[in-house]
């Protein structure tokens, strides 16, 4: 046993549903990660002093239940982001080829509230193993850092974790046979669209947020320790964007959608929709793998504000921080496009 964090590993693969864990070795992708907080989360009671008692103390404590949950971080994940990707949205069309890669798209099922459930395994530091059983994603996040590395948060969230044995991990488990360790992707190579039509808009920085409100505290029943499900509530996605100030831009975030920068202009309680907007990262290859973020262009399902605009005279360059949410819309609401070396369906 190494009792190093380098010797650990988090793999995902599909469940058929959520009481039934995966045990087939050849499904799981692992990942490398630069931190993780993924981990059991017991719920604890404490029994309180209770009326007739000569002691100052809480009475007891209780163990009253226990389910998976945490976040990590990725950077070299362009294939098995896909496997987390498809856990987010629901679907995942069948790849096309493109020359030597494959093109996958993720979608919103037609039901929207539907989510696929995983078994998470997960490897800590060489001393023990875990698998976590009735997984969904609660969320991921896409960060884009001006001259550095991609970063991606995965969000999730288990019904039931259990110890695996370690000699059976080390055995079967063959995560270095499924590891994913790919290239990173790149914010250099990373192409921007701005949120509406003619609009300039360089970013230092880009944040695409999804969230996935899982009903864990509507889960719970009784006769079990575990969560019955994680059924999903809704959904919130979310952008983030630090860009050069631009007097356009400032108007129709924070005035008036028709305003013009430079001009005279009253405050109307009109909200600037956008839709176009689009981030594609991509990594430093001959033929680069990429993965591209789109919401519906044709029906402007993002709305967008801008925040407070502070002044120092220590900056160099004047910046706002603007921010798109999305909301409904009759088309295609959000989409992510992820072109890689992976042939399967990582709804498979």
């Amino acid at each position: 046993m190494s009792n190093s964090p380098m010797d650990s590993a988090i793999g995902i693969a599909k469940q058929t549903d959520a009481a039934t864990i995966n045990t087939t070795d050849a499904d799981f992708k692992y990942t490398q990660f630069e931190a993780s907080s993924l981990a059991p989360t017991e719920v604890q009671r404490i029994i309180p002093r209770l009326a007739g008692s000569t002691k100052s103390l809480p009475a007891g404590f209780v163990k009253a239940g226990v389910y998976a949950a945490g976040a990590m971080d990725l950077l070299k994940c362009t294939d098995v982001i896909g496997k987390y990707l498809y856990g987010l949205m629901g679907y995942s069309t069948t790849p096309t080829a493109s020359g030597d890669l494959h093109i996958h798209e993720y979608d919103l099922p037609a039901d929207e509230f539907d989510l696929p459930y995983f078994t998470v395994r997960r490897r800590v530091a060489g001393l023990w193993h875990e698998a976590y059983r009735g997984c969904r994603i609660s969320g991921l996040q896409m960060t884009v850092p001006a001259a550095d590395m991609v970063r991606f948060t995965v969000g999730i969230t288990g019904i039931a974790p259990q110890v695996i044995a370690n000699a059976t991990a080390e055995a079967n488990w063959a995560i270095s046979t499924y590891l994913d360790d790919t290239d990173p992707f790149l914010a250099c190579a990373a192409t921007l669209t701005a949120p509406i039509a003619d609009a300039t808009f360089v970013a230092r920085n880009v944040v695409v947020a999804c969230a996935n409100a899982l009903a864990l505290d509507e889960s719970w029943f009784v006769g079990s320790y575990y969560p019955y499900d994680l059924s999903l509530g809704g959904r919130t996605v979310a952008i983030q964007c630090d860009i050069l100030a631009d007097a356009d831009l400032f108007v129709k975030m924070a005035y008036d959608p028709d305003g013009t920068g430079g001009d005279a202009q009253t405050w109307t309680p009109e909200i600037l929709k956008g839709g176009a907007f689009a981030v594609e990262v991509a990594t430093q290859a001959d033929i680069p793998h990429t993965l591209k973020f789109e919401a519906d262009s044709v029906n402007d399902n993002i709305v967008w504000m801008v925040e407070p605009v502070g002044v120092r005279g220590a900056d160099n360059k004047q910046l706002m921080r603007v921010n798109g949410v999305l909301v409904q819309s009759a088309g295609e609401q959000v989409r992510w496009t992820l072109t890689n070396g992976n042939s399967a369906n990582d709804a498979a």
